[in-house]
């Protein structure tokens, strides 16, 4: 459907395509089709093959000494809703000529796209990431557990420490695996998840945070989210700082993958030539976004 080709069409184009490599890419099994490890081969080069023409506009205006063209960057949804729009209306006033295209999703998922070719840089917050990907400190937030200012625990809190019997009074609202937010979440309460009425797992940082103000229960969310929300004073965080954790955000791109046209300038702006995972460099100072 995305490629507007019949199925039958699509079935005869891989047929040709296994005929002409003289192997087979998908088993066929119980009705459906299951790629083959030469399968992923292929179409990790293809995915390559395609990014590449997809720069050509890009690299054809870098030859002409300009910045111009479409430019994919990839952002796990806190950094991609909180911080990637000014920094991207600032590179755009820089480079009138460059057309920004965000993609948001968890950074996990930002992982996969950069994997699969489909975005030559991102920003994801903590998690585990593979050897191919080369990583650069950008920014810093802070995760607090808050909840709405009228939850009669909220004033308990100001008076004395919560307790695990506390916890068990109040569902809380988490993000899905693969977020940064729901590693941080896991490893800032550890056993003490269990103790929690429920877990709900929402994948939108904006519904959480609508649901906690509206009393539903507690969240762990960023101090770039609830800023407005807590000068309004409708979410307030908890004050017991066990429950409170700094976590990085970083640039990220694949190693072997020579950014070229607009994702060169952007990259260079905000790393410089930092070393992996943090240090100072000489490019723009990305607290300025």
């Amino acid at each position: 459907e995305e490629l507007s080709i019949s199925q039958p069409a699509v079935s005869a184009h891989i047929r040709a395509v296994e005929t002409g490599l003289g192997v087979a890419l998908f088993d066929r099994v119980s009705r459906r089709m299951v790629v083959t490890e030469v399968g992923r081969a292929v179409r990790e080069r293809a995915d390559r093959v395609i990014s590449l023409y997809e720069e050509l506009p890009g690299v054809v205006a870098e030859a002409r000494q300009r910045v111009a063209g479409e430019l994919v960057v990839a952002a796990s949804s806190t950094p991609g809703t909180y911080r990637l729009p000014t920094l991207l209306r600032k590179f755009e006033r820089r480079y009138p000529e460059v057309v920004p295209l965000p993609r948001i999703g968890s950074s996990g998922e930002v992982i996969e796209w950069l994997l699969a070719w489909q975005a030559p840089l991102g920003i994801v917050g903590e998690i585990a990431l593979p050897e191919e990907i080369e990583a650069h400190q950008f920014r810093s937030d802070q995760l607090r557990l808050v909840a709405s200012r009228r939850d009669p625990l909220v004033v308990e809190s100001q008076r004395r420490r919560l307790t695990g019997e506390d916890l068990r009074q109040r569902p809380l609202f988490v993000r899905e695996p693969g977020s940064s937010t729901r590693a941080v979440v896991e490893r800032l309460f550890g056993d003490q998840l269990s103790r929690f009425a429920r877990l709900i797992v929402i994948p939108s940082t904006e519904a959480i945070k609508q649901s906690a103000a509206a009393g539903l229960g507690w969240a762990v969310l960023s101090t770039w989210a609830c800023d407005w929300e807590e000068k309004a004073g409708v979410l307030t965080p908890i004050p017991d700082r066990r429950w409170r954790r700094s976590r990085r955000f970083y640039v990220v791109k694949r190693r072997d993958r020579e950014l070229t046209g607009p994702g060169a300038q952007l990259w260079k702006m905000l790393v410089g030539d930092r070393g992996e995972r943090g240090g100072k460099g000489e490019g723009t100072d990305p607290s300025s976004f």
